[in-house]
């Protein structure tokens, strides 16, 4: 065949093919089923020293139809670009104008519907004033749904310009100036907020003009997954403040940022979380939140005299004024003495608590116990009174003998710190969500919380002191009292044990042994103490037993570095790994289901549900079927990315349990679990 009727059909075919192609081709436009879009640039060229290429999509939907803001809440997904540029070229974030709220079948997400102009800025480097024309190819990922159906439909559109001065363009100057007068503006000052669990309180700056006090303006987070229900109407927070109460899908992080609607103006906001709002002249704290928090933490008060440590003191104290009889005045000044004792101390131990926190520390309930020292000196306390309870010798403020009756006023206050102290390691039901919403009020508040946690533990002695019939509930005295005295020291020396066990997980077992040899100088000390007693003899031998016991805690007990996991221990049939904020957001974003639960090794409704339902078969087995990870944090110590974390959570000890389903749902379960429980997260009924 003749070569140039060869090359004749080759031209002729890539003609044919070039044709055929022009469709597939990107423009500036596209019509496509659902949609119309258009891609405009603002300047008709691109400066040669460089600068800023602002960009717009002209997007209009067919009537019923929509696309989703940047965070589209429960259902869809957010526009996208992926741009085909120049490598020095830097493409900046989609700008959004604000969205609605769209409800359908209960699931909520942020929408626009209607036509919308979405702004994207370009930098673009210096091309020099002989650069050649310059092509910008975009692939804009769209999901448009309507009530019925969603359909990904993304589109090509490229523009070719050349460089030149950066004008700007007449003919695109409305669109734009449009596009962003309907931008949320920022708003002035600086916004903060404060969380507890699912709940937070937004302080931002005063929503203007004319707002009323009585509205619930609309707010949309940035944050994918964290959509928000505002669940109180705005309250003024004076200094040119207001503030609202939301209710968020999953505890916030350290920032939060989003757009509130009031008055038909979009405002945008970005908060930084705080550890309690400052309180204003107009708002003081003490409110309907207030309240429920202190009759919660009254109920968690009362539960904490069931513990082992502080029942035997409880029983010991109301049989000591059954025994005395002495009247009214001496039974009212013991509960009052009690009282103040209890209350006191646990209104100073939340004064540290709210004073690290003021600080910016991550302490929460408890947290003297991460210190072996302190635990040691608590293992030598409980270890005293064990024996005292078991007769080794008398200890005034806490016996129920005639010889005891000496007590007064001073010793019920010391046996009512007592009982405040030795029930720290607890945090009992009610006890979680009092405490922490305390930890995101102001100070006065909180402390007031606090002060109705030692009310609860005082209030079954207060009773006693106060309301004569009680007293007629215990028994006639008799041999019966000194024989369940001996039978309560059983309690006592178990929980003596149980902080000498802490002592060697945190210390090791040299600290271990350590506390061991105190606590028997101390008991030899005591002992001797008694005999002299006995005897009939005065005196204060027991105190260098005491000081040399002291000593040899103080030397011999020190923490313990421990790799991370290593806390976990054989008995962890659930396979868990080691807790990280980190890995807990990389397999939620992942869509695995997870159970997180963080403990400690002086919490005891932890070790409780530990031996009772974490170690369970049918639960590791349950949790392996459905692919479950069990993240485990060990709080024994301290740990500031899990205080954070509880912060995070509005709880300010452990134990804390949360499950985190598929779909990202997170639910926290109660503080005393069951193994039935736990199956039903993974075969609901």
């Amino acid at each position: 065949m003749d070569r140039a009727l060869i090359a004749a059909l080759r031209t002729f075919a890539c003609l044919v093919l070039a044709l055929f192609a022009l469709p597939a081709l990107a423009a500036s436009s596209a019509q496509r089923d659902h949609y119309a879009v258009r891609l405009v640039a603002e300047q008709t060229s691109l400066a040669a020293n460089g600068g800023r290429l602002s960009l717009a999509f002209r997007i209009e939907p067919k009537a019923g139809w929509h696309i989703y803001w940047s965070n589209p809440g429960d259902t869809g997904y957010a526009p996208a670009t992926d741009w085909t540029v120049a490598s020095r070229f830097r493409a900046g974030p989609l700008q959004h104008p604000a969205p609605t709220r769209l409800v359908l079948q209960g699931l909520v997400s942020y929408v626009h519907e209607g036509p919308v102009t979405l702004l994207q800025d370009i930098a673009t480097p210096a091309l020099g004033a002989e650069g050649g024309p310059q092509r910008l190819a975009v692939h804009l990922d769209l999901l448009i749904c309507s009530e019925g159906s969603c359909v990904p439909d993304p589109v090509d559109l490229d523009l070719t310009l050349p460089v030149g001065t950066g004008m700007k363009d007449p003919a695109a100057a409305s669109l734009f100036a449009a596009a962003r007068a309907a931008l949320p503006q920022t708003l002035p000052g600086a916004s903060q907020f404060v969380a507890a669990g699912n709940t937070l309180v937004l302080r931002l700056p005063d929503l203007r003009p004319g707002l009323d006090p009585a509205a619930k303006p609309m707010l949309f987070l940035d944050q994918p997954g964290l959509a928000a229900t505002q669940a109180a109407p705005l309250a003024k927070a004076g200094d040119g403040f207001v503030d609202l109460t939301l209710s968020v899908q999953q505890a916030p992080g350290t920032t939060l940022s989003g757009v509130v609607v009031a008055n038909g103006q979009a405002q945008a906001f970005a908060a930084h979380r705080v550890a309690a709002l400052p309180a204003s002249p107009h708002k003081s704290g003490f409110d309907t939140t207030f309240l429920i928090a202190f009759g919660t933490a009254v109920l968690g008060g009362l539960i904490l005299n069931l513990m082992p440590c502080v029942f035997p003191i409880l029983s010991l104290k109301a049989m000591a004024l059954a025994r005395y009889n002495s009247g009214e005045s001496h039974a009212r000044r013991e509960a009052l003495g009690y009282a103040l004792g209890v209350i006191g101390t646990v209104v100073a131990l939340g004064a540290v608590l709210v004073a690290l926190r003021e600080g910016g520390s991550s302490a929460g309930w408890a947290f003297q116990l991460q210190n072996p020292l302190v635990v040691g000196a608590l293992f030598l306390l409980v270890t005293a009174i064990a024996f005292n309870l078991a007769g080794l010798f008398e200890l005034p403020s806490i016996s129920v003998s005639r010889s005891g009756d000496t007590s007064g006023f001073a010793g019920s206050v010391g046996t009512g710190a007592l009982a405040a102290f030795v029930a720290t390691p607890c945090t009992g039901p009610f006890m979680a969500g009092a405490l922490g919403a305390a930890m995101v009020m102001p100070v006065l508040p909180a402390l007031g919380v606090m002060a109705g946690l030692g009310f609860g533990i005082a209030l079954p002695f207060l009773v006693l002191g106060f309301v004569p019939a009680t007293r007629r509930w215990i028994p006639r005295p008799g041999a019966w009292m000194d024989k369940l005295r001996r039978a309560l020291s059983l309690p006592m020396f178990a929980t003596a044990l149980g902080l000498a066990w802490i002592v060697g997980r945190q210390s090791g077992v040299s600290g271990m042994t350590a506390a061991l040899a105190a606590a028997t100088v101390l008991a030899l000390g005591l002992w001797w103490y008694g005999a002299r007693r006995a005897a009939g003899r005065s005196g204060h031998v027991f105190w260098p037993a005491a000081l040399a016991a002291l000593a040899i805690l103080g030397v011999g007990v020190r923490p313990e570095e421990v790799r991370a996991g290593a806390a976990v221990g054989e008995a962890d049939v659930l396979h868990s790994q080691p807790f990280t904020a980190e890995r807990l957001a990389q397999l939620s974003a992942q869509r695995k289901p997870v159970f997180l639960y963080l403990t400690a090794d002086w919490c005891l409704s932890c070790k409780v549900n530990e031996a009772t339902t974490l170690t369970n078969p049918r639960v590791a087995a349950a949790f392996a079927r459905a692919g479950v990870t069990v993240l485990r944090g060990d709080w024994t110590r301290q740990d500031p990315a899990i205080g954070r974390f509880l912060a995070q959570q509005g709880r300010a000890g452990v134990p804390l349990y949360l499950y985190v389903d598929a779909t990202g749902a997170t639910r926290e379960l109660p503080q005393v679990l069951s193994p039935d429980m736990l199956l039903s997260l993974v075969h609901p009924s």
